[in-house]
């Protein structure tokens, strides 16, 4: 009997021996590459096929297929395994006929301490629109590149908006490659985003697409840290999210969550706190209020200027007055040394389930950046949760 082949794609993946030019993102020093993590979530044992693809949409084989029995993993490492040459930017496509999970780490070990991570975005999650929540230039030092990837079969048309307050800034790509990806930094727009400026992103295409997010260092020789984050399709929109690690000040650690209006008209946008102080005594609640925020664009609680009590540390849960809302988080200080910065994505209310697969785990990690950093997948449906 035929077996369906499920898909995966992932919209990032690097192999730098050298500088890395603003050809690859303007990411700070050299050596970066990535390494991907495949996990079997079905119920039979199963092959795993990865292909890398450049901006051409020329591939690139990476080995045989790896053999995964249920709930095993399977690496692939893109400078070693990968036909592709040094200074390789690019993208990839993960096949099986069982339901798999997906994780990219972007490094620069180890000549530095960098590293971040995104999920791979399952092939029925593909959207015509996609949406990035944080988008940063030189923002408290701190700039992100788009990677978008046409997840379509086709040549692809690709237009990126991104909203800064009031203001709008485009880049168009045409006929894109099929499996290929382009790249967006704050300089690449139409006009081109301030200095210190932070908004979000909407990515438009006249077929499929996924994408990822970097956040990195500006003026720095070597990068010592990094944010990554997966871009949102319709599947990950919801008017509410859970939030489930905020901090002030705990620690020496503040949480800044970003809340993008994914939804066709402006909406207020509520965060509820709840925490304790110090994680000791009782539970307490804090609600704050923004808007109206415009269709597409975003808006900060950062917990300091929202007035949590320094040492409050719990979770939180973000609401569209009206439609739906897509949210991330970053967790970091920058008064430690090392600097410790994390990200990750908050779970839509609609993707809640009662079990959920780790698709990479590390007993002991020497990067600090990537300490209890999990990826959570839903075994039965490959949706952020």
């Amino acid at each position: 009997m035929h077996k369906k082949i499920l898909v995966l794609v992932l919209a990032l993946l690097l192999v730098s021996v050298g500088a890395v030019s603003a050809q690859s993102g303007n990411l700070p020093g050299s050596g970066w590459w990535s390494g991907q993590q495949i996990q079997n979530v079905g119920s039979a044992s199963t092959s795993v096929l990865f292909t890398a693809y450049d901006g051409d949409g020329n591939d690139f084989p990476c080995g045989p297929a790896k053999s995964a029995g249920v709930g095993q993993s399977v690496n692939f490492l893109t400078n070693t395994e990968c036909t592709v040459p040094a200074g390789f930017v690019g993208s990839a496509v993960v096949s099986a006929d069982q339901p798999i999970a997906a994780i990219v780490n972007v490094v620069n070990m180890p000549s530095g301490r960098a590293a971040g991570m995104y999920r791979g975005t399952d092939g029925a999650d593909v959207a015509n629109t996609i949406a990035f929540p944080l988008m940063k230039n030189n923002y408290f030092g701190r700039s992100t590149t788009l990677y978008i990837q046409n997840a379509s079969s086709s040549a692809n048309d690709i237009t990126v908006t991104i909203r800064v307050g009031a203001s709008t800034h485009t880049k168009s790509f045409n006929d894109v490659p099929a499996s290929a990806m382009v790249l967006v930094g704050p300089a690449d727009t139409n006009p081109a985003m301030a200095n210190n400026s932070v908004g979000s992103a909407t990515v438009t295409g006249s077929g499929a697409l996924a994408g990822a997010a970097l956040e990195y260092q500006n003026a720095v020789a070597l990068g010592s840290n990094l944010h990554a984050y997966t871009a949102f399709g319709p599947q990950d929109y919801a008017q509410k999210a859970y939030c489930p690690l905020i901090r002030n000040n705990y620690v020496r650690l503040n949480t800044g969550i970003q809340a993008q209006n994914v939804s066709g008209a402006a909406q207020n946008i509520t965060v509820t706190y709840s925490y304790r102080v110090n994680n000791a005594g009782a539970v307490q609640t804090k609600t704050v209020t923004k808007g109206p925020v415009a269709a597409g664009a975003a808006v900060t609680f950062f917990t300091p200027a929202d007035g949590l009590p320094a040492g409050a540390v719990g979770s939180a849960s973000v609401q569209g007055a009206s439609g739906n809302i897509a949210v991330i988080v970053n967790d970091e200080t920058f008064v430690l040394n090392p600097t410790r910065v994390a990200a990750y994505t908050c779970f839509p209310r609609t993707a809640a389930t009662n079990a959920v697969s780790y698709t990479h785990l590390r007993a002991h990690q020497t990067a600090p950046d990537l300490v209890c950093r999990l990826l959570l997948e839903k075994k039965t449906n490959l949706t952020r949760p």
